[in-house]
C-alpha cells in the first residue's frame, strides 16, 4: 500500500497536480510515517536463518531502511532552480546505490527462487 501511494503522488508530479516542492514535503509528512510503518511490520518477519528466504527478508528490511531515510531526508532549494534537492547529496547517492544493489540482488534471489520451484 505504501509503494502505491508513493506511485499515485508521483503521477500526480508528472501530471501536474502536485508541485516539486509539494511532493517532496509530502515524502516527509505521509510517505515516511507509513515506511516507519513497514519497517516495523518487517521488523515482527521471522524466517529461520536456514530458510532460502531468510537473505531475501534481511535485504528487504535494509531496502526499506534506505527508503525511509531518504523519504524522511530534509531538502533545499538551490537559488535558481524551483528542484528540492536533497541537503546532504552524497549521503543521498551513497543512499541511492545501496538501494539499486539490494534491488537488483533480490531480484536474483527471487529468480534462483522461482527455477528450484520449477525444478
Amino acid at each position: 500500500m505504501a509503494w502505491l501511494r508513493f506511485c499515485y503522488h508521483a503521477l500526480l508530479v508528472f501530471g501536474y497536480v502536485l508541485t516539486l516542492r509539494e511532493a517532496d514535503e509530502r515524502s516527509r509528512t505521509e510517505h515516511a510515517p507509513v515506511f516507519r510503518q513497514v519497517q516495523a511490520l518487517l521488523a515482527e518477519a521471522y524466517v529461520p536463518p536456514t530458510d532460502p528466504r531468510a537473505p531475501m527478508l534481511q535485504d528487504t528490511r535494509r531496502m526499506v531502511e534506505l527508503m525511509l531515510e531518504m523519504l524522511a531526508m530534509e531538502s533545499v532549494e538551490r537559488e535558481g532552480s524551483d528542484k528540492p534537492e536533497p541537503i546532504d547529496p552524497e549521503r543521498a547517492e551513497v543512499l541511492a546505490r545501496e538501494f539499486a544493489q539490494l534491488s537488483k540482488r533480490i531480484q536474483q534471489t527471487l529468480t534462483a527462487l522461482e527455477r528450484k520451484q520449477r525444478k
